[in-house]
């Protein structure tokens, strides 16, 4: 499902080209770096302090612009009846290529305007689609903020206040986001919408037994998994949401100050430390297992500030960092 504007990611932007590496055996190719990301381009196409628009994995660029028409032949997507090319994670010549750059000179109308590029281009985002049977009733709530974390790529520039704080890293599990308030009643959230908690759908039979125990005022954001859910990479043989925050009023608070039924159904608390900087972070991560399924690949880990605050170089208290490994194997 493609959506359009309903993201704080920024999918598409003006950046300068870092670095730029040879790859071993490759004659026509080689590595741009942009932040944290990788791309492979053809050799002598870019360097060092180029100006690029980088356009980020996940987002879904329309085949009607004559610049991204090139990548229909690898693949489309139709939205609405038209069709775009959605961006993933490849391994080209034993390197992860991320996304897609192009000169910057080729938008030079568009960055002139005030608005975001995603905008100006017609851009969306990949988004999986909710699970069968769910129905949207209603925008996602204003009480509370979306669950989207920054990939460590793009947070580079800012590591040194990341580095400077505590962290605790659980594993980022693959399936659907929810949020569960209640406040003047329960309410059940999907990443962007009021959904119905449908107690005859699995994900509104986790939602209901969550209920049962948030007091008023309270709530839960967790990642539910399971059967028919995302294609259910875990393996599970039945729904479950692995609560990832938890919610006094609009505050996220530390994990030692969460009531027992909610630690029972965590995810998995792992032992990452960000010290180790961004390079070797994504190292580590790619290829992991998961600690609910050790039989699979994991998707990755999430890290939250010990104490629930926000670091202001990031504005929220979260980022993650997604095993290039698990993206490349199709998700």
């Amino acid at each position: 499902m493609i959506t359009f504007g309903e993201t704080e990611r920024n999918l598409a932007r003006l950046e300068v080209v870092r670095a730029v590496s040879a790859i071993p055996g490759a004659d026509r190719v080689e590595r741009v770096t942009i932040d944290g990301w990788n791309v492979v381009a053809a050799k002598g196409e870019f360097t060092p302090g180029s100006y690029v628009v980088y356009f980020e994995i996940d987002a879904c660029l329309p085949m009607s612009d004559h610049r991204f028409s090139f990548l229909a032949k690898h693949g489309t997507k139709s939205q609405f009846g038209d069709l775009y090319h959605r961006l993933k994670t490849k391994r080209l010549c034993n390197v992860y290529s991320q996304g897609l750059i192009l000169p910057a000179v080729l938008f030079a109308d568009e960055l002139e305007r005030p608005e975001p590029l995603v905008k100006t281009l017609g851009i969306g985002k990949w988004e999986d689609e909710l699970p069968v049977g769910t129905n949207i009733i209603g925008p996602f709530s204003h009480m509370v903020s979306k669950t989207d974390s920054e990939r460590i790529q793009n947070l580079v520039d800012v590591w040194d206040d990341i580095a400077a704080v505590e962290w605790v890293a659980t594993e980022k599990i693959d399936g659907t986001s929810q949020t569960l308030l209640n406040n003047d009643g329960i309410h059940l959230y999907s990443r962007n919408y009021e959904i119905e908690l449908d107690e005859s759908q699995a994900g509104g039979k986790v939602a209901t037994a969550f209920a049962v125990n948030l007091p008023a005022g309270h709530g839960v954001q967790y990642e539910l998994a399971g059967p028919s859910i995302q294609g259910n990479p875990l393996k599970l043989t039945q729904a479950q949401g692995f609560i990832f925050s938890y919610l006094i009023g609009r505050t996220a608070v530390p994990m030692d100050q969460w009531p027992q039924w909610a630690l029972y159904s965590a995810v998995p608390v792992l032992m990452y430390d960000p010290a180790i900087g961004p390079d070797l972070l994504l190292s580590k991560v790619d290829g992991m297992l998961s600690r609910v399924n050790p039989m699979v690949l994991g998707e990755g880990v999430v890290f939250h500030t010990a104490d629930g605050s926000i670091v202001p170089a990031l504005g929220r208290n979260t980022f993650k960092v997604i095993s290039n490994k698990y993206l490349d194997k199709g998700r």
